[in-house]
């Protein structure tokens, strides 16, 4: 865990650097409010959770290892209100409460990097496998991951006391957005599975969730 930490800390200060954090006082601590009322229902509370936006016109949401949890100005603008944006805010914590950046970094690194920074604790493998939680993070097109974050990020948001729909009625603004102006969407759309396939699944598991409580 020490090591996921140092690496997400790494790529947190890379990524903080190229974009800048938006300085609105108001959304940041709304950001702080949602992420803490989601990380309490998980089960790495000791994680050092941060929630930031950064100063980005383009639309969303990205987790690092060890808790560092983005979404973007662009998001934030376009309108997403707090059911929306703890919907969101979920499926990124799901990214690091299910380890998501950390096992497919496993299979991205050799084994012997993965030793160095475990043994060693040598700045430069740490680098190496910070940059490539940063690429996976802002590029990533893993399919199942993102699914398994739909769900498990629901489940999180309904247990924060949040709706179980907060995530799917924003993936339905980005589907409408995506026909009518998907300028600010260039990232989203290249980095996530296509959103009328996530809507679907989640139209189908939401149910099951609603239906146990």
């Amino acid at each position: 865990q020490e090591h996921e930490i140092q690496i997400g800390q790494n790529a947190a200060k890379q990524l903080e650097a190229e974009n800048g954090v938006w300085d609105n006082q108001e959304q940041a601590a709304r950001l702080q409010r949602i992420g803490k009322s989601i990380v309490q229902e998980t089960e790495r509370q000791d994680l050092p959770w941060s929630f930031k936006i950064l100063d980005d016109e383009q639309i969303n949401a990205m987790a690092l290892p060890g808790g560092f949890v983005y979404v973007t100005r662009g998001l934030i603008e376009s309108g997403t209100d707090d059911q929306k944006l703890a919907g969101v805010t979920a499926h990124e914590i799901a990214h690091v409460t299910r380890k998501h950046a950390v096992k497919i970094m496993e299979k991205a690194l050799t084994a012997s990097i993965i030793v160095a920074i475990v043994t060693k604790d040598s700045s430069e493998d740490i680098q190496k496998a910070s940059d490539i939680a940063l690429d996976l993070a802002i590029r990533s097109g893993y399919r199942e991951e993102e699914y398994d974050a739909d769900k498990v990020g629901t489940r999180l948001a309904l247990a924060g006391g949040h709706q179980a729909e907060g995530l799917l009625n924003f993936l339905r603004d980005i589907r409408e957005r995506e026909g009518r102006d998907p300028s600010k969407l260039e990232t989203w759309i290249s980095t996530h599975p296509p959103t009328s396939k996530r809507i679907e699944r989640l139209e189908e598991y939401i149910p099951t969730l609603t239906s146990e409580r």
